[in-house]
């Protein structure tokens, strides 16, 4: 069992969970109740690999973020990315780098991105990172995106998601402790990491084809 050293922040924050879980009960019940949002969650999203031409659609993403977003995602208030960080965001292997983008599927908007980098010194664990722009923020992006993106780190023998993110990022903690079983939680001042094994190819893939876009309440 791993113990944590503080295990009273981790109360704190649990508190706020469950205040933001209410929250989130009743925008999804919202949700159901409006009809805007139930054509953004019936089947309006297509999700596939990125690819060396994307820096455009990347970009999109990027600008789609709040400063807040910008902070969550890349730990520093970047004001944009670089030509180098695109060419690096969009130059993967689909083996030790994979990424996926989530379009709209009338007019091809990109609206988010999930991403795997293996660990050089452990070709079982991968840190993943996931960013939805802001006017897609609690539809089950998210949610999709990384539900997806665990079921290929499966099929290329990766068992194991880190994550590396701001203490109070409640959205990205979410994602990433529902992704698995979560073995080791480290803190450093504002940042938080995680440790997650994932489940087995075959629970990942029945969940993918159970949810393909998820309700209301992630990312």
């Amino acid at each position: 069992m791993t113990v944590y050293p503080f295990t009273g922040d981790l109360a704190v924050e649990h508190r706020r969970d469950l205040r933001q879980g209410a929250t989130d009960y009743r925008r999804a019940n919202f949700a159901l109740a409006n009809p805007r949002h139930v054509r953004v969650i019936a089947a309006s999203v297509r999700v596939r690999p990125v690819r060396p031409g994307d820096t455009a659609l990347l970009a999109a993403i990027f600008d789609g973020l709040s400063p807040a977003s910008r902070i969550s995602r890349f730990l520093a208030p970047n004001r944009e990315l670089t030509a180098a960080e695109l060419r690096y965001f969009t130059d993967v292997d689909h083996h030790n780098h994979e990424a996926i983008i989530a379009l709209t599927r009338r007019r091809g908007r990109p609206i988010g991105v999930a991403r795997f980098i293996r660990d050089v010194n452990d070709s079982a664990s991968a840190e993943v990172a996931v960013e939805v722009v802001d006017a897609w923020q609690n539809l089950g992006v998210g949610s999709m995106l990384v539900a997806r993106l665990a079921a290929r780190a499966r099929s290329e023998g990766i068992t194991e998601f880190t994550a590396f993110m701001s203490a109070d990022n409640r959205r990205s903690r979410r994602l990433v402790t529902k992704t698995g079983s979560v073995t080791d939680v480290a803190r450093d001042g504002a940042t938080v990491s995680y440790r997650v094994v994932l489940p087995v190819l075959a629970s990942l893939l029945a969940q993918r084809r159970a949810t393909p876009l998820a309700p209301a309440g992630c990312a």
